[in-house]
Protein backbone atom coordinates (compact mmCIF):
# COMPACT_ATOMS: atom_id res chain seq x y z
CA UNK A 1 0.00 0.00 0.00
CA UNK A 2 2.86 2.30 0.74
CA UNK A 3 4.34 1.61 -2.61
CA UNK A 4 1.67 2.61 -3.94
CA UNK A 5 1.34 5.50 -2.98
CA UNK A 6 4.68 6.67 -3.33
CA UNK A 7 4.24 5.62 -7.26
CA UNK A 8 1.19 7.46 -7.43
CA UNK A 9 2.64 10.54 -5.59
CA UNK A 10 5.55 10.37 -8.09
CA UNK A 11 3.45 9.94 -11.38
CA UNK A 12 1.22 13.26 -10.26
CA UNK A 13 4.51 14.98 -9.70
CA UNK A 14 5.93 14.61 -13.15
CA UNK A 15 2.63 14.71 -15.02
CA UNK A 16 2.03 18.42 -12.70
CA UNK A 17 5.59 19.41 -13.82
CA UNK A 18 4.82 18.53 -17.41
CA UNK A 19 2.35 20.18 -17.88
CA UNK A 20 3.89 23.07 -15.74
CA UNK A 21 6.70 23.34 -18.43
CA UNK A 22 4.67 23.44 -21.38
CA UNK A 23 2.59 26.55 -20.00
CA UNK A 24 5.89 28.30 -18.70
CA UNK A 25 7.17 27.90 -22.38
CA UNK A 26 4.46 28.71 -23.95
CA UNK A 27 3.86 31.86 -22.64
CA UNK A 28 7.02 32.53 -24.47
CA UNK A 29 5.99 31.49 -28.20
CA UNK A 30 3.78 34.84 -28.80
CA UNK A 31 4.61 34.00 -32.20
CA UNK A 32 4.28 30.35 -32.73
CA UNK A 33 0.20 30.58 -31.49
CA UNK A 34 -0.33 33.58 -33.94
CA UNK A 35 0.98 30.96 -37.12
CA UNK A 36 -1.39 28.41 -35.60
CA UNK A 37 -4.16 31.22 -36.04
CA UNK A 38 -4.79 31.97 -32.37
CA UNK A 39 -5.51 35.09 -31.33
CA UNK A 40 -2.97 36.16 -28.24
CA UNK A 41 -5.64 36.29 -25.15
CA UNK A 42 -6.22 32.53 -25.82
CA UNK A 43 -2.21 31.81 -25.11
CA UNK A 44 -2.39 34.07 -22.45
CA UNK A 45 -5.84 32.26 -20.93
CA UNK A 46 -4.59 28.27 -21.93
CA UNK A 47 -1.13 28.61 -20.05
CA UNK A 48 -3.18 29.93 -16.92
CA UNK A 49 -5.57 27.23 -16.78
CA UNK A 50 -2.60 24.65 -17.28
CA UNK A 51 -1.00 26.70 -14.52
CA UNK A 52 -3.64 26.11 -12.21
CA UNK A 53 -4.94 22.46 -13.15
CA UNK A 54 -1.22 21.46 -12.45
CA UNK A 55 -0.83 22.96 -8.92
CA UNK A 56 -4.66 21.30 -8.27
CA UNK A 57 -3.03 18.12 -8.73
CA UNK A 58 -0.55 18.58 -6.63
CA UNK A 59 -2.60 19.39 -3.24
CA UNK A 60 -4.02 15.75 -1.96
CA UNK A 61 -7.09 17.67 -0.74
CA UNK A 62 -8.55 17.72 -4.21
CA UNK A 63 -11.60 16.12 -4.60
CA UNK A 64 -11.40 12.68 -7.16
CA UNK A 65 -13.78 14.56 -9.34
CA UNK A 66 -11.93 17.74 -9.81
CA UNK A 67 -8.99 15.66 -10.95
CA UNK A 68 -10.88 13.74 -13.31
CA UNK A 69 -12.27 17.17 -15.17
CA UNK A 70 -8.37 18.66 -14.67
CA UNK A 71 -6.58 15.29 -17.01
CA UNK A 72 -9.60 15.64 -19.22
CA UNK A 73 -8.45 18.97 -19.52
CA UNK A 74 -5.27 18.29 -20.32
CA UNK A 75 -6.38 15.61 -23.00
CA UNK A 76 -8.12 17.76 -24.18
CA UNK A 77 -5.13 20.17 -24.98
CA UNK A 78 -2.43 17.84 -26.51
CA UNK A 79 -5.65 16.49 -28.89
CA UNK A 80 -6.43 19.91 -29.60
CA UNK A 81 -2.44 21.06 -30.05
CA UNK A 82 -1.87 18.20 -32.60
CA UNK A 83 -5.13 19.32 -34.64
CA UNK A 84 -3.86 22.64 -34.40
CA UNK A 85 -0.59 22.10 -35.91
CA UNK A 86 -1.83 19.19 -38.59
CA UNK A 87 -4.54 21.49 -40.04
CA UNK A 88 -1.98 24.80 -40.18
CA UNK A 89 0.41 23.18 -42.82
CA UNK A 90 3.13 22.58 -39.96
CA UNK A 91 5.39 19.57 -40.84
CA UNK A 92 3.82 16.23 -39.89
CA UNK A 93 6.37 15.61 -36.92
CA UNK A 94 5.08 18.88 -35.43
CA UNK A 95 1.22 17.37 -35.59
CA UNK A 96 3.18 13.67 -33.79
CA UNK A 97 4.59 15.59 -30.36
CA UNK A 98 1.34 15.88 -28.97
CA UNK A 99 0.06 12.97 -29.39
CA UNK A 100 3.68 11.17 -28.36
CA UNK A 101 2.72 13.39 -25.04
CA UNK A 102 -0.59 12.44 -24.83
CA UNK A 103 0.42 8.87 -25.02
CA UNK A 104 2.61 9.32 -22.48
CA UNK A 105 0.03 11.04 -20.40
CA UNK A 106 -2.89 8.57 -21.01
CA UNK A 107 -0.16 5.54 -19.58
CA UNK A 108 0.75 7.59 -16.35
CA UNK A 109 -3.19 8.53 -16.37
CA UNK A 110 -4.66 4.73 -16.46
CA UNK A 111 -1.35 3.72 -13.96
CA UNK A 112 -2.93 6.00 -11.68
CA UNK A 113 -6.38 4.79 -12.05
CA UNK A 114 -5.04 0.97 -11.70
CA UNK A 115 -2.59 1.86 -8.52
CA UNK A 116 -6.03 3.74 -6.72
CA UNK A 117 -8.70 0.97 -7.85
CA UNK A 118 -10.51 0.28 -4.71
CA UNK A 119 -8.99 3.52 -2.42
CA UNK A 120 -11.19 5.37 -1.10
CA UNK A 121 -8.40 8.19 -0.30
CA UNK A 122 -7.20 9.36 -4.08
CA UNK A 123 -3.91 11.21 -3.93
CA UNK A 124 -3.87 11.16 -7.73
Amino acid sequence: MEKNRKITIGITIFLSAFMLFTAFYSLSMKEAFRALGFPDYFRIELNVLKMIGAVLLLFPQTPARVRQWVYAGFGIVLISASTAHFCSGDPFYRGLFPLIDLGIYSTCVYLLYRLNKGQQNNYA
